[in-house]
């Protein structure tokens, strides 16, 4: 079943709707801190990423080498670590706020 947001599926899984969830290591980690998740254990093993792409109009060498020095430039700066740890922080609050009814309607 396809949730709109990443909480949904949180909140389905910790209704018990759900048998496993499968979410960012990151996520997993935040949320195993929280004292509503300390029943729940990581599984051994882990499920590969799907590699990403970045796609341009065929033919176009300029945007081609923009984009490259762009992805070069995040992996230097390990930007996608960063906004991983960022996400998987803002998710990890938006749960214990919905857990423990923080959030005003």
């Amino acid at each position: 079943m396809p949730f709109d947001r990443p909480l949904d599926a949180l909140l389905a899984f910790q209704a018990g709707d759900y048998a496993a969830l499968i979410d960012d290591e990151y996520v997993i980690r935040k949320l195993l801190r929280q004292p509503d998740w300390s029943y729940y254990r990581s599984l051994p093993g882990f499920v590969a990423a799907q590699p990403a792409y970045v796609a341009s109009v065929g033919g176009d060498a300029a945007s081609v080498a923009f984009v490259e020095r762009v992805v070069q430039g995040w992996r230097r700066q390990r930007w996608l670590s960063s906004v991983r740890e960022d996400e998987a922080t803002r998710l990890a609050f938006e749960m214990f706020n919905a857990q423990n009814d923080l959030y005003c309607h």
